[in-house]
């Protein structure tokens, strides 16, 4: 649980000391100093998450990260639109980000809310990306954010306009935001990677791993299927196959069996309900009758 929630819902206390949302201590901790940016790495996967806004007083921030060896949510690099807020072009925002994207070999690119879809197709058209839009809300984001910092398992860049707005969140009744007049699209952007870092990384730790199924054992004929020998896939028929009539090429298949006579030539007797016996036939004793039914 968050702790502003621990502290209203349990010990009946505000949010977070003096209104503030997240720890100080924790933020400073998870401040790399002197750190800007890093370069991308080859063969390291990157994750982007993008704040979208409509060109008036909010920026246009994208974050991207990738998941450390440690395990660490860690940020790359938070970059926002060329030009100042307001008077710009969000489209122009799109266009710049693409490129950066590009760079980092990602594909697909996260965003908030923000007018729905549209600026997911702005970056999927020019830039042939994969577009996803979340609707958790900001607060997800920040909650999620929240628990990685008293966890130590984020790590992010030395910028003062970033560290202002984190250090300046507050709980507005159910929602964390910032406060009138100011601004959080550098807080929001990170805060929405380390949490789409952590999810996805949630996710592949709970993914099943499949194996191919091995038959072990005798080799058998199941029509419709595969005719198995020793350590071959399983196949599994058709219902049209084991609800058709015996073929000759199914009497083939069997004679390819016959040449372990050693498994397949008992008889065996299955007892009836009237104290009578039903007599099975050994596999040779089958391929002959079933051959003269054919031929």
């Amino acid at each position: 649980m968050p702790v502003h929630k621990f502290r209203r819902l349990h010990l009946n206390l505000p949010g977070a000391p003096d209104g503030a949302f997240l720890d100080q201590r924790a933020v400073m901790s998870a401040i790399v100093t002197g750190r800007r940016s890093l370069p991308p790495e080859e063969g390291r996967k990157y994750y982007a998450f993008v704040d979208m806004a409509g060109g008036g007083a909010d920026d246009c921030v994208l974050a991207i990260g990738h998941r450390g060896d440690d395990g660490r949510a860690i940020v790359d690099l938070v970059e926002k639109q060329t030009g100042d807020a307001p008077g710009y072009n969000p489209l122009a925002a799109v266009a710049k980000f693409v490129g950066i994207v590009r760079n980092y070999g990602i594909k697909r690119v996260v965003l908030d809310g923000y007018a729905g879809s549209t600026f997911r197709h702005a970056f999927e058209q020019p830039g042939g990306l994969i577009g996803e839009v979340r609707g958790e809300g900001k607060t997800v984001f920040y909650e999620d954010f929240e628990a990685a910092l008293n966890s130590g398992e984020a790590e992010f860049l030395d910028d003062a306009k970033m560290q202002e707005q984190f250090l300046t969140l507050v709980v507005r009744g159910e929602k964390v935001d910032h406060l009138p007049g100011d601004h959080d699209d550098l807080a929001n952007a990170v805060a929405g990677l380390v949490w789409l870092i952590r999810r996805e990384t949630r996710l592949a730790a709970n993914e099943p791993k499949i194996a191919a199924p091995v038959f072990i054992g005798a080799p058998s004929f199941t029509p419709g299927g595969s005719s198995l020998g020793y350590g071959e896939p399983v196949v599994m028929p058709t219902e049209s196959a084991l609800t058709a009539p015996p073929t000759a090429l199914h009497a083939r298949h069997c004679l390819a069996h016959v040449l372990h006579p050693n498994l397949f030539s008992v008889r065996s007797k299955t007892p009836r309900a009237n104290g009578t016996n039903v007599k099975h036939l050994t596999l040779e004793e089958s391929v002959r009758s079933h051959n003269r039914r054919v031929l």
